[in-house]
């Protein structure tokens, strides 16, 4: 006996006296799929994997034209690698004029550091190079308010920084970025 039975089929089985008891336990068990219904569940799956099918043959055919383009980029990509290539080169060189002016700048502060001894201050390590240049300049010499000691410090206009208002001291930076500035 098949466990597929058609509708007509089960109820002939129901018809019979030990035929009722045999359907009325298929029941019970779930173990009786009415044939309609698998014949459903088969052409539903059937329909499924012709779509799969037909989906996986695009795909493939979608991944060949990609292929076959590929090689046009190529020529593309080839193009990108050289232009990282150059790019990585200039950093490389970048980097190693970055690291030749911060060995430098740090010979320069440590050298001015060693020349300010006790007067160095924390704050003029971030000083740039030209800063701690005009730095060693004025602390070798007098303070830049005290031109009258001999020795040489900012004045302006005939004016030293201290006596400068403070529109003056503005029109001293201008002159300086200008380059009129005049150490007197």
């Amino acid at each position: 006996m098949s466990p597929l039975l058609t509708d007509d089929e089960f109820k002939v089985l129901e018809s019979t006296p030990d035929g009722a008891a045999v359907a009325k336990k298929l029941k019970d068990a779930g173990d009786y799929i009415p044939k309609s219904r698998f014949d459903e569940v088969i052409t539903e799956r059937n329909t499924l994997a012709a779509q799969q099918a037909k989906i996986d043959a695009d795909r493939k055919a979608a991944e060949d034209d990609r292929m076959r383009k590929a090689g046009e980029f190529e020529k593309v990509e080839q193009a990108h690698r050289a232009r990282i290539a150059e790019l990585e080169k200039l950093a490389a060189d970048e980097k190693a004029v970055a690291d030749e002016y911060r060995t430098a700048r740090q010979a320069r502060v440590d050298a001015v550091k060693k020349e300010l001894g006790d007067n160095w201050l924390p704050e003029f390590e971030s000083l740039s190079m030209a800063s701690l240049d005009k730095l060693s300049a004025q602390r070798k010499g007098a303070p830049p308010d005290k031109p009258d000691s001999g020795k040489p410090g900012v004045v302006y206009q005939g004016k030293t920084m201290s006596e400068m208002t403070p529109a003056e001291r503005e029109r001293y930076i201008q002159a300086a970025k200008n380059g009129e500035f005049k150490n007197q």
